[in-house]
């Protein structure tokens, strides 16, 4: 009978696995931190177009009332 050689682990072998346990506990803890992040950037456009809302109906706000100050 032969004998077989065993053949060391390599490194990059050693560095994938230990990056996929990593990506896998990140997961575990961060998991719904992540979660909650991917959707805000979903959200991101509304977001951006309910602020330019507010900022308009404050600028509006502001014209009303100098409109108001002049009259009296």
């Amino acid at each position: 009978m032969r004998k077989h050689r065993v053949r060391p682990v390599g490194f990059l072998l050693c560095a994938t696995f230990g990056c996929s346990v990593a990506t896998c506990a990140s997961l575990l803890v961060y998991g719904d931190r992540i979660e909650c992040a991917a959707k805000s950037l979903l959200a991101a456009p509304s977001i951006a177009n309910l602020g330019r809302g507010i900022q308009s109906l404050h600028q509006t706000s502001k014209a009303v009332k100098q409109t108001e100050n002049s009259m009296i």
